[in-house]
């Protein structure tokens, strides 16, 4: 992708600022203006975005939503959403390659790695990849892959579904890269299928401390670890508080209702419990079990975490609105079952609509902007909940 920047440097003969604003730069007034420009191609005369002659009102509309569902983009960029129409581009962005930030990283480390061996250096003597490598890979891909739409939306998640190099994760790059390929994977596609892979995901496993989260045990005053239950509810999907479809907090009684309570956190903890590292990587260590509680250390932490079903609190459990998962299920069982609870609650549409609207569009989304993208995600016209690639189509495509 290329991309035309240009510096522009206005002299105005005066800049007096009168009552009847006769004399001002700008609307098409260019008396006594001398405009000069870095960089002047074809029939780009400088003078152009004073006099107003530059303005074309088509060109303008395809760049502005070219800067809201991907990038941006040069003129032929802004010229192929035109052909196709906003519709049409979004449509074929659908069945663009999905890039891979893992890949790239790779790519980019195995150059570094080479120019640094071929200089001279010790194979021992060169370590890497690190985080910085990362952010060449991600700046790669934004510049030159043709995703961008499912790139535009992966940003966005990944600001919702958070996780962070800083934390333990710094010393275990691999796991951000395949994070990040799991959100691309999923960024047009479905939420609950998002929601599932991301409590799978052993980047989130350890942010979140659900990675390595045991039964009850009493008698040693052990208890599951309580983060994962509380984000998932209050940061992925469903929020402190009800909300109405068009984002407005619910009242009864004059006060807010909220979602979940403390009880409500120690039950979806149960839940979580259980997971754990699913394979190892070659290491001159002699490491070749797996076992619950191992850590990420010597651990291929590029694949889901797996269920320990021994160490998986049994039992009922107690979900939102009433819903019981049964005694005698096994630990995966639990998990999607309570995955299932969360993506049907009421709350998730508006409450990932507004999220994804700010990220796209704008910060302050009217209420009846947010009902309308969160009727598209409770139904995509086909009957299906959480489609991710109708609601940004709904959002992208809004009179708003």
């Amino acid at each position: 992708m290329k991309h035309f920047f240009s510096i522009i440097i206005i002299f105005g003969s005066s800049l007096i600022w009168s009552q009847d604003y006769e004399n001002y730069i700008g609307a098409g007034n260019t008396n006594g203006v001398i405009v000069t420009s870095s960089s002047a191609e074809d029939n780009n005369e400088a003078i152009k975005v004073i006099d107003g002659s530059g303005l074309d009102a088509t060109k303008m509309e395809a760049a502005r939503f070219l800067s809201q569902a991907g990038w941006g983009g040069d003129l032929t960029a802004v010229q192929d959403v035109i052909d196709l129409g906003f519709e049409g581009w979004l449509d074929d962005q659908y069945n663009k390659p999905v890039s891979s930030y893992y890949d790239q990283l790779n790519d980019i480390w195995d150059e570094i790695y080479n120019i640094r061996l071929s200089a001279g250096e010790e194979p021992e003597e060169i370590d890497g990849p690190y985080a910085f490598h990362f952010n060449y890979a991600w700046y790669e891909v934004l510049m030159t892959k043709e995703d961008e739409l499912r790139q535009r939306m992966a940003y966005a998640l990944s600001q919702i579904l958070v996780t962070s190099l800083n934390s333990n994760l710094i010393d275990y790059l691999e796991t951000v890269p395949r994070y990040y390929d799991l959100i691309m994977s999923h960024a047009l596609g479905n939420y609950e299928d998002l929601l599932l892979d991301v409590s799978l995901n052993i980047a989130m496993g350890s942010y979140l401390s659900h990675l390595n989260n045991p039964k009850e045990d009493l008698e040693n005053n052990v208890h599951p670890d309580e983060n994962y239950a509380r984000e998932i509810m209050q940061l992925f999907s469903i929020g402190l508080y009800e909300l109405n479809q068009d984002g407005s907090l619910k009242v009864v009684n004059g006060e807010y209702v909220p979602t979940y309570g403390q009880e409500d956190i120690r039950e979806f903890a149960k839940v979580f419990t259980g997971l754990g590292i699913a394979k190892n990587i070659k290491n001159p260590y002699g490491h070749k079990d797996i076992y619950f509680g191992k850590s990420l250390w010597t651990s291929n932490v590029t694949v889901p975490m797996i269920m320990y079903d021994e160490m998986h609190e049994q039992g009922e459990k107690s979900l939102l609105r009433g819903q019981v998962v049964p005694a005698g299920q096994s630990g995966m069982e639990d998990i999607e079952d309570a995955i299932d609870n969360l993506f049907n609650h009421p709350n998730v549409g508006p409450f990932i609509a507004f999220r994804i609207i700010q990220r796209l569009v704008k910060s302050n989304p009217s209420p009846e902007y947010i009902a309308r993208v969160a009727a598209v995600f409770n139904d995509n016209g086909k009957g299906q909940r959480g489609d991710l690639g109708a609601m940004i189509k709904a959002i992208l495509l809004d009179s708003e």
